[in-house]
């Protein structure tokens, strides 16, 4: 237990100092309203990641607090479920690529009358769902009974089917990168060193020539190339402006909030007076942006420390299966964020 609490401290070490990088970005900000909001939303997931850390707890309080976590997000779920049509045409204008098979099968499931446009965005929506997808599935593998494993199923498909409705390209890649990576690993862990290295390899493999594929074959041959290429070409568009602005407070940043970035990056980016973006669209730029070289840092160091835990975990021992299934759904939320 000792050295298990030893090895979090650098955690903590870069959570703290993220929280700093964020006051730091709180001051820059000239909006100081909406850079509050986020700043608040930073300090609330350092403390929340004290109590869980530090907090004496057991495996019994453990698994409760994972059920009720998973259980809660799975209800905020069918809340989107159930509102699926009264989102799809509030969100038709950002939303208009969405397969009409996709949305003829929402709205046919579709529920609930109203909608709260703030919080089931399906954005937001999806980002909760990658995250805790994993823990319920872990719920159906742990060995607590079948009343347990019934109700992570349960709770799996609903997110699941949440996850298919909200059209989120980006989420599904994360939850799928996520799973390659948790086979890896498992893969590295169980088999011969040999065979294991084929296995992983192989995997590489299979992702490198269906990037090549992609590419090559080009517009005509696969379904959607050009909106892909498109976006892909806008989205570096977007990158690049970013890290100019980047360069330009490399160690101050320009401050929090999605009306500082917005403005920003109309006037010194884009040089209108029109707000079209409100954030980079990648982990990585959107803090060193916002809260500098000291927020990258932070960012940076604490990734590194997290999964230098994971895997010291992994080698003392077997761990329970929500242990995966937690930094599975943090590994899918870091792919969609990238």
């Amino acid at each position: 237990m000792q050295r298990t609490w030893l090895n979090s401290l650098p955690i903590t070490f870069f959570v703290a100092l993220f929280v700093f990088s964020g006051y730091l970005g709180w001051q820059t900000a000239y909006e100081p309203m909406t850079a509050q909001i986020m700043f608040n939303g930073i300090v609330l997931a350092g403390g929340a990641y004290l109590l869980v850390a530090y907090l004496p707890s057991t495996l019994w309080l453990t698994r409760g607090a994972a059920v009720l976590l998973t259980l809660g997000l799975a209800v905020y779920t069918l809340l989107f479920i159930g509102h699926y049509a009264a989102l799809s045409d509030l969100y038709a204008e950002d939303y208009g690529e969405t397969p009409d098979v996709i949305d003829n099968i929402g709205r046919a499931t579709s529920f609930l009358a109203g909608a709260e446009p703030d919080r089931l965005h399906p954005n937001t929506v999806s980002t909760i769902i990658e995250v805790v997808l994993p823990l319920a599935v872990a719920l159906i593998l742990a060995r607590k009974g079948l009343p347990l494993r019934l109700l992570g199923l349960a709770m799996t498909l609903i997110l699941l089917y949440g996850l298919f409705l909200t059209y989120s390209r980006g989420s599904w890649i994360g939850v799928a990168g996520a799973l390659i990576i948790f086979i890896g690993a498992e893969a590295v862990r169980r088999l011969p060193r040999g065979l294991a290295t084929v296995v992983v390899g192989g995997l590489g493999a299979i992702i490198l020539l269906g990037v090549i594929g992609f590419l090559l074959l080009g517009p005509g041959r696969l379904p959607d190339f050009d909106f892909w290429a498109s976006t892909a070409d806008s989205r570096m568009t977007l990158y690049r402006n970013s890290l100019y602005m980047a360069y330009d407070y490399p160690y101050t940043g320009i401050g929090l909030g999605s009306e500082t970035f917005a403005w920003n990056y109309a006037t010194f980016a884009l040089l209108i007076q029109n707000r079209l973006l409100w954030y980079a669209h990648n982990l990585f730029i959107s803090v060193w942006v916002a809260q500098g070289l000291i927020g990258l840092i932070a960012l940076t160091g604490l990734l590194i420390s997290f999964y230098a835990f994971v895997i010291h975990i992994i080698r003392r021992g077997k761990p329970d299966a929500l242990f995966h299934g937690a930094w599975v759904g943090v590994t899918a939320g870091l792919l969609h964020g990238f």
